[in-house]
């Protein structure tokens, strides 16, 4: 699995040109909540480092900035996760380079360790705040007991490259 997403990685990044913004995402710290305490006898796991990347589409559509992701982490319960999918973000504010976005993402996941080892999809509101170089991503993902049974806030570090 890890080398298809190193293919995927290397293929978004050669056909990138200068008008497009290429991001390394660095994921790491989550915050758990509502969590059902025997899904998780080790207590849930909310050191989440993994690697992934993000493509900016070069313009809006709709007045909307969209995004396109994929990654690995260590999930909840000390397993591997991949992700891929995107999101369609609204500037809230942007002055001077700073800039708060935010809107609604959604991911097909995978893990043996979730939903029988079967892929799901989840849709969850996204915050980025930052600089187009340096910024946070920050992701509420609800607690779904047939997926995850506890809810979750996760944070990105989001590089240009």
């Amino acid at each position: 699995m890890l080398k298809k997403f190193i293919l995927l990685a290397f293929l978004i990044c050669s056909s990138v040109n200068a008008e497009e913004q290429l991001n390394l995402v660095i994921n790491g710290i989550s915050k758990h909540h509502h969590v059902n305490n025997a899904s998780f006898p080790e207590g849930p796991n909310e050191k989440n480092w993994g690697l992934g990347i993000e493509y900016d589409l070069p313009k809006e559509i709709y007045s909307l900035r969209w995004v396109a992701n994929t990654g690995f982490y260590k999930d909840s319960l000390r397993g591997t996760a991949f992700y891929l999918g995107g999101a369609g973000l609204f500037s809230v504010y942007n002055k001077d380079d700073f800039r708060l976005l935010t809107g609604v993402g959604g991911n097909l996941f995978y893990s043996a360790r979730y939903n029988q080892s079967n892929p799901f999809v989840a849709l969850f509101p996204v915050v980025n705040i930052g600089t187009q170089k340096y910024s946070v991503n920050l992701v509420a993902i609800p607690r779904v007991a047939q997926f995850i049974d506890a809810g979750v806030v996760f944070a990105q570090l989001k590089v240009g490259i």
